[in-house]
């Protein structure tokens, strides 16, 4: 492999915002960065390839058109296949400017997909061409601009992310769904899952969750001559006593109630109150 070099800062003084480092590497089987401790913050945007990120006990996999960041100070490991190695840019950055845009932009280390951002990568290689010291002015608005482009990139994948979830809940209303289940389809953590979620739907993937199997149940109460137990056990209530008192909540009558009182097979679908609050229960 080789690295081409656009820009090296010797200095290693403190600085508003300092580049160590920039250039683009050309990856081959052979490429393997570990450090327990960087001084820097390192954004690279992948041209072409693919690898491999190991980063807090999570794996991630960067290819053409991602950008990862591995944040000043965090243990990491990453590497390039050997069948498609990576062609990548790099820009290592340290200082007040860097710290404070990562905090306020609330960036995490990690993957960032589908990061179209190479312009902002090529603004900021032409002004370190030019001089570092010539373009102090300009460096730290391109340096801004590539972090917030970042940040809406994040923003957009998220959306996509709850969506896969809000998918992923509608196709396994009748099986077993636990947070971990979730949280390993988009790579995220647990309390990731939540807030993204929530911030998109207006509510946790549990309680959505909860609401489509009682809408459901009410589809299966009208509909068939299934057993109260029988649904329950359907739509992975952890029992009979739980559903019903968890449909009560919903509709404001027992199963066997708003059967009876829908007339049952053949009637129309119960629309679910908007003002249902379920409780977690290890069933679900």
């Amino acid at each position: 492999m080789y690295e081409q070099i656009v820009y090296c800062n010797a200095n290693v003084g403190e600085a508003f915002l300092q580049i160590e480092l920039a250039g683009t590497s050309y990856c081959d089987g052979t490429y393997s960065i570990r450090r327990e401790r960087s001084g820097y913050h390192v954004f690279e945007f992948i041209e072409s390839g693919s690898g491999t990120i190991v980063l807090d006990g999570r794996e991630f996999h960067p290819e053409e058109g991602d950008v990862y960041l591995l944040k000043q100070d965090e243990p990491h490991w990453y590497y390039s296949s050997g069948d498609r190695p990576w062609v990548k840019h790099f820009i290592n950055v340290r200082g007040a400017l860097a710290d404070h845009l990562i905090a306020a932009y609330a960036l995490p280390g990690g993957l960032f997909p589908n990061c179209r951002v190479s312009a902002c990568f090529e603004t900021i290689f032409s002004l370190l061409r030019g001089g570092a010291s010539s373009n102090q002015s300009l460096l730290p608005i391109a340096f801004h601009e590539l972090v917030s482009a970042i940040a809406a990139s994040r923003a957009k994948s998220e959306t996509s992310d709850a969506e896969k979830i809000k998918l992923f809940l509608d196709e396994h209303i009748r099986q077993p769904v636990q947070l971990a289940d979730l949280s390993r389809l988009i790579f995220k953590s647990p309390s990731q899952v939540n807030r993204l979620f929530k911030r998109e739907y207006g509510q946790s993937p549990y309680h959505y969750l909860a609401q489509r199997r009682l809408s459901n149940a009410s589809m299966l109460l009208q509909n068939t001559n299934m057993s109260i137990r029988q649904i329950a056990l359907e739509l992975q209530f952890a029992d009979e006593h739980y559903f019903s008192n968890a449909f009560k909540r919903f509709a404001g009558l027992s199963p066997s109630r708003f059967r009876k009182e829908s007339g049952g097979i053949g009637k129309t679908v119960f629309e679910q109150r908007e003002d249902f609050t379920g409780e977690e229960n290890s069933g679900k």
